[in-house]
């Protein structure tokens, strides 16, 4: 092994991580070799194996190299083809939404088309307690049933174990790191903004179910807060009226469906009960979308209402009065999840990224 030279400016476990990179990606190690021991590798460098199993987790994760318990560390064929893979799911089928089933069934047909085996892993334990291995995940890794892992159902609590996994991994969850998929919520609200100014709308309410301070767990709480600023900036910005008391949004954490549909149809009912109502209206997410449908049918405002709704192509909804719709696409996701893996078994960058909405107007 080539000597490496350690700098006190940068640090250790990034410069054996790009030492063992340069060495994988020059032939160095060829592929199916096996890589000394972490406890070799620390003793070389003056290290100690914490910080080496640090540095070689990232090339996991990058696909460069596989950790197999028991066996060792080895360089992963580059031209190793994907044959099977395992879908996680944090909690059981009973307890996951509706777009999380179908998301699920969006997954496992492009994996049959792609002929593409999988097992799939359902966390049991209750959500708190998933915040390690999932023993028959750990098991099917060992005995090298799976070579990637899909995060279908979950949140940072399984992402942050998950990611320790010594196989390659894409995941549905917020967040900015490698292989993460995911949305972004802003061209969802230029999109939804322009239409309903497009209709006429001169004053515009927001009803969605995030808190500007949202559990670690869940990630993506910068970017809520960031959402919620920005929503006023850009609805100023297209000539729209906005306030504090048009944005609204959740005194607690909404769990479930049913929390969500309740809250939906709370917040039309609170936003028609002002001195003054709006006349356009947008509604994320779909959950929540089914309550707002109910408040504006029984109160009888759908006419003076022009509204833009969130829903799931693959789910649906029905919605007995005209609206603009905003939509995501489960097919998309899966293919997302799909392809970030493949990169990682590639060896390849794998940046996170976001899914795009479609806008499906009314009829004006």
């Amino acid at each position: 092994m080539k000597k490496m030279k350690i700098s006190q400016h940068r640090p250790v476990y990034r410069q054996i991580t790009d030492h063992f990179r340069e060495m994988i990606m020059s032939g160095e190690f060829p592929p199916g070799s096996k890589l000394p021991s972490s406890q070799e590798i620390a003793t070389t460098v003056g290290s100690d194996a914490a910080t080496v199993h640090t540095a070689l987790r990232q090339l996991v994760k990058e696909g460069l190299i596989t950790r197999q318990p028991r066996r060792g560390t080895f360089v992963r064929g580059r031209q190793e083809e994907m044959t099977q893979v395992g879908l996680f799911m944090g909690g059981s089928f009973r307890e996951s939404t509706r777009y999380e089933r179908s998301l699920f069934g969006a997954l496992e047909d492009l994996l049959r088309r792609s002929r593409l085996s999988y097992k799939v892993f359902i966390d049991p334990r209750p959500l708190q307690e998933q915040v390690d291995d999932l023993p028959e995940l750990a098991k099917s890794i060992e005995q090298q049933q799976i070579q990637g892992i899909i995060g279908v159902k979950m949140d940072r609590r399984n992402l942050r174990w998950l990611q320790k996994l010594p196989i390659p991994g894409a995941y549905h969850v917020s967040g900015k790191e490698d292989g993460i998929v995911g949305f972004n919520l802003m061209p969802m609200v230029q999109i939804s903004l322009a239409r309903l100014r497009a209709q006429g709308c001169r004053t515009v309410a927001l009803i969605v179910p995030f808190l500007p301070e949202m559990p670690d767990i869940f990630g993506g709480g910068k970017d809520r807060l960031e959402f919620l600023l920005k929503f006023t900036d850009v609805a100023h910005a297209m000539g729209l009226e906005v306030n504090d008391e048009l944005i609204r949004l959740p005194s607690g954490l909404i769990a479930g469906d049913r929390a969500a549909h309740l809250f939906g149809y709370e917040q039309v009912q609170a936003l028609w009960k002002l001195p003054t109502h709006p006349d356009g209206l947008i509604v994320y997410p779909d959950t929540v979308v089914e309550g707002a449908i109910l408040a504006i049918a029984e109160l009888g405002i759908s006419r003076d209402l022009k509204t833009v709704f969130h829903r799931n192509k693959l789910v649906g909804m029905f919605c007995p009065f005209p609206v603009n719709w905003v939509q995501s696409d489960e097919a998309e996701v899966a293919a997302a999840l799909v392809e970030q893996l493949r990169k990682k078994m590639r060896g390849e960058p794998a940046p996170a990224m976001n899914t795009a909405f479609q806008m499906i107007p009314s009829p004006d």
